[in-house]
């Protein structure tokens, strides 16, 4: 019979002497008391029934009628088979959430007839493997048939991709069962590379780089360039560079842009992402090509009085390797550190560092009077400055 069935067996005495006694035995014993469900009534002195209302597993066995008088006694006995199917224990991986790394396992007891086959899936699908056997999709997911009605599902490194619903689904010749548990895994934030190209920007370029995540919400994300905090949240812009805004396009990810690039922007930006799982950082290192800017100069505003001396510094700043070359009203003047010109021996141009050039006459006289220009070039492109040197006389 099949589990849930009403089930009814009569015990019909064709002849004997009264009075008569009859009587119900369950595995030639008297029926236990959890075995309330029985019911036994009878219609008139030679009838008995027994009656069930649903059977269950527990139903199965030996009934038997006995009936005595003074003369004797006389058994007939009947077996009573029950499809049953399959019941699971309810399980847990626990109600905290588990850490990345951690090891998880769950077992699945069962009640029911055999043969039983036990499957395992997660999210719907069936996980494959038998016992001990490992998934070809998951290797550090493996199920064991430690028993004929008992499998254990384990998890060796448990990760985010781990988190679901796991289902233990049992079926036998009796019918099929099924059970969930959800496994929920806390998984510390995981940043996508960013970069922002090989190439060096030039100055004035705008710029953008994208920090895509994945991890547990709610999730912080932070902007920071050398080491050192960009404020700013969604749209908004840092205060010490107006011109770089961050924002937040979704719950993992954001956006930092800057407008027009310039030196000071170069360096390195971290996108700094954390949840209540861990933390995650990521850097890229922007390279500008800064081409050079001179600091103005100046001979004075007064002629100088022929028998002077003179100087100027030309002071930069730009990308290195630099070039800087000094003209007089358009013409190169040499330009090694110390040297001097055959037309002007008295002009000399010193080197004295890779940002800093000095242009120096020993006497002024009046050939000396003109326009002196610093040029100075990098890969990045070339600036100039010019000042007037006026002689009296």
């Amino acid at each position: 019979m099949e589990a849930g069935e009403p089930s009814a067996v009569n015990c019909l005495i064709l002849s004997g002497d009264q009075p008569m006694n009859i009587s119900w035995l369950f595995n030639a014993a008297p029926f236990p008391p959890a075995m309330s469900d029985i019911s036994i009534s009878q219609s008139n002195k030679k009838l008995s029934m027994l009656s069930i209302l649903a059977v269950t597993h527990e139903h199965v066995g030996n009934y038997s009628c006995v009936a005595s008088n003074l003369a004797g006694t006389s058994v007939m006995s009947a077996s009573l088979l029950v499809n049953v199917p399959p019941k699971i224990q309810p399980f847990t991986f626990g109600e905290d959430s588990r850490e990345a790394g951690d090891s998880v396992s769950s077992v699945c007891q069962l009640t029911g007839d055999l043969p039983m086959n036990i499957t395992w899936l997660m999210n719907g699908i069936v996980i494959p493997g038998g016992s001990g056997s490992e998934t070809e999709e998951s290797p550090d997911i493996s199920v064991s048939q430690t028993g004929r009605r008992m499998s254990m599902l384990a998890i060796e490194a448990v990760k985010h991709t781990h988190a679901g619903n796991y289902t233990c689904f049992a079926v036998n010749q009796g019918g099929n069962a099924s059970y969930s548990a959800e496994l929920k895994v806390n998984v510390s934030p995981k940043i996508q590379p960013f970069s922002f190209g090989e190439e060096p920007r030039e100055a004035g370029e705008s710029t953008s780089v994208t920090c895509m995540l994945t991890g547990d919400l709610p999730m912080n994300i932070t902007w920071l360039m050398n080491g050192i905090l960009i404020p700013g949240g969604s749209d908004s812009e840092a205060e010490e560079s107006p011109d770089i805004s961050v924002s937040q396009t979704g719950r993992r990810m954001s956006m930092l842009a800057i407008e027009a690039v310039k030196h000071t922007h170069a360096g390195n930006y971290t996108c700094f992402a954390v949840n209540q799982a861990g933390n995650a950082s990521y850097s890229a290192e922007l390279k500008v090509n800064v081409s050079p800017k001179i600091q103005p100069f100046s001979f004075g505003d007064e002629p100088r009085e022929a028998g002077d001396t003179a100087s100027v510094s030309c002071l930069l700043t730009g990308d290195i390797p630099m070039n800087i070359t000094w003209l007089m009203n358009g013409k190169v003047c040499p330009s090694s550190s110390g040297s001097e010109s055959e037309e002007s021996p008295d002009i000399s141009v010193s080197q004295t560092g890779r940002r800093l050039s000095m242009l120096a006459i020993e006497a002024v006289k009046h050939t000396h009077a003109g326009n002196y220009t610093c040029f100075a070039v990098n890969q990045a492109g070339n600036a100039s400055y010019s000042a007037e040197l006026k002689v009296n006389g």
